[in-house]
Order: C-alpha cells, then sequence, then structure tokens
C-alpha cells in the first residue's frame, strides 16, 4: 500500500509539472506575433539595460546584445497602437540614455528621493497594520474611477524584469457573481460580496524555467492592490484559487471571457464595510526572521 500510494504521488507530481510545461510553452510559437507580448519583451530588454546603467563603475560596452534585441523589439512597435504606451515612452528613454552613456563614457542620473520623518513612518506603520481580511459588506458603491485609481498602484508593485504581466477583472454584477462564486473554495462564510476581482497572469512573456515567476508578479500586484483598497477605505479578503479543479478553472474562465493565456491566479472579495472584525495576532519577529 504504501509503494502504491508513492508512486500514484510520483505520477501526481510529474502530472502537475507537464501541465505547467505544456501550459506555458503553448503559445510560444506564436508570441513573436503578439504587440503585447513584444512589449512585454522589450520592458524585459530594457530593465536589464537601466541596470546596467546604474553600475558602479560604470562599464562602457555592457550590455550590447541586450541593446540589439531591444532595438529590434522597439522598431516591431513602431506605426502601431503600442506607441502610446506610457511603457513605450520609457523604453525609448532607457535606449537613448544607453546610447549617450555608451558616447560619452558615463551616466548623468541625479534622481531625488523624500525622506520620511518619524511621526510619517508611525503613520505609514499604522496603515500597513490596518489592513484586515472583511467577509461582511454593505451596498455602498465604489466609484469606477476609484478602481482606476487602485489599480494604477497596484500596478506599481515590482515585477519580474518589468514584465507587467497581471491582469485584473473587477466583476460587480450580482448574477456574475453568484456564478463564479461556487467554482472558488475559499468564497465561503460572506453575506454577500459586492465586488469580485479576479487577478490573473499572462504568462505568454515567461519562458519554461520561468514558470512560476507569474504567479509571484501576480502576489505582488495583490499586495499593492489590497493596501490601495484600504487606502480609499475599501476592505478586502483574498480568496486562494490554486486548489481549483479543472472544470472550476473553465468555468471561471467561461464565464469572465479570459483568454487561454492568461492563468487565473486568486480572487479578491471587496467592497464597503460598516464594521470589521478582531485581527488575528501575528507571530513574533523571531519566527519569520532567520539567522
Amino acid at each position: 500500500m504504501g509503494v502504491w500510494y508513492k508512486c500514484k504521488w510520483l505520477c501526481c507530481r510529474l502530472r502537475c509539472l507537464y501541465d505547467d510545461w505544456r501550459y506555458i510553452n503553448l503559445f510560444y510559437d506564436g508570441v513573436g506575433k503578439n504587440l503585447d507580448v513584444v512589449l512585454a519583451l522589450l520592458r524585459k530588454n530594457c530593465h536589464i539595460l537601466d541596470k546596467g546603467l546604474h553600475i558602479i563603475p560604470f562599464e562602457k560596452g555592457h550590455g550590447k546584445r541586450i541593446y540589439n534585441e531591444a532595438l529590434f523589439l522597439q522598431n516591431r512597435l513602431v506605426n502601431t497602437n503600442k506607441e502610446s504606451d506610457l511603457s513605450f515612452a520609457w523604453c525609448k528613454k532607457i535606449i537613448l540614455s544607453y546610447e549617450q552613456a555608451q558616447n560619452i563614457g558615463r551616466v548623468n542620473t541625479n534622481n531625488s528621493f523624500y525622506n520620511y520623518n518619524d511621526i510619517e513612518k508611525q503613520w505609514i506603520y499604522d496603515f500597513f497594520h490596518s489592513r484586515i481580511s472583511c467577509r461582511n459588506f454593505n451596498n455602498k458603491l465604489v466609484d469606477d474611477s476609484i478602481w482606476n485609481e487602485i489599480i494604477e498602484l497596484a500596478a506599481d508593485a515590482p515585477t519580474g524584469c518589468c514584465r507587467q504581466t497581471s491582469r485584473v477583472y473587477v466583476v460587480c454584477d450580482e448574477k456574475t457573481i453568484d456564478s463564479l462564486v461556487p467554482n472558488i473554495g475559499g468564497a465561503t462564510g460572506f453575506s454577500k460580496i459586492p465586488y469580485l476581482l479576479c487577478v490573473t497572469a499572462d504568462v505568454r512573456p515567461y519562458t519554461c524555467i520561468d514558470r512560476m515567476l507569474p504567479y509571484i508578479d501576480a502576489a505582488l500586484f495583490v499586495e499593492n492592490l489590497v493596501l490601495a483598497c484600504r487606502a480609499n477605505n475599501i476592505f478586502t479578503t483574498i480568496l486562494n484559487f490554486q486548489h481549483a479543479s479543472k472544470k472550476e478553472r473553465n468555468n471561471v474562465m467561461r464565464c469572465l471571457s479570459i483568454p487561454l493565456y492568461e492563468r487565473v491566479v486568486l480572487f479578491i472579495a471587496a467592497g464597503y464595510v460598516n464594521s470589521v472584525p478582531v485581527k488575528p495576532i501575528r507571530m513574533s519577529v523571531e519566527q519569520f526572521r532567520k539567522m
């Protein structure tokens, strides 16, 4: 019985690894033809160039291959709708900075930053501690412009090589939410969910070796998102979706018209509240920090 169980466990693990490999490489042949993917890869290359521009002392000639790839990707996007994208403008700026640095042998950078005082620091700490999961929402509506502000802050989270592949579907239609909830294992114990956010990750700009990176990028995106919600007095609860069955995943993707190249990472229940529960006590710092 023990041998049979171990063999079954191994087969399940191998099947999961194979499914992930197949999923991430499913679009490999066509990624170079999609402008969204080309822009993501351009951001990745320009991120690498940007890192090189911050090396002290500056190394002239470093990153020439990445620079040539960035030029090729940039030219692919000329005279397309991606030229108006803000991240494309940033990429052009990085490429120009790289060219100037190669010409003069140094980088001209003098970016200022703000130092927070003790009072401001304590306010920020209190804000972080004020985030709490809540499952009892009222009927107050969230203005659509507020959602745009929240998502803009979420998008400011760090991503692997600046790929920026997280996507969020904001669902407020009651019938749609009722259709989604049975497919989300964590969506229990709610009186009502006024807003349901589905966070996905576009897997096309990643290679097989990076197959877990879309989930990490999406998790960083989500942390910014829930904090931005809290700043707008909107409370949230993150709902696990990783144990969903294939049928449940298909139901969600069909319900929200999610394309096949996006991986559903998690859901977030959100809304305004009249009261909040007592926050669970976290473990001590000694339990988290390892020397």
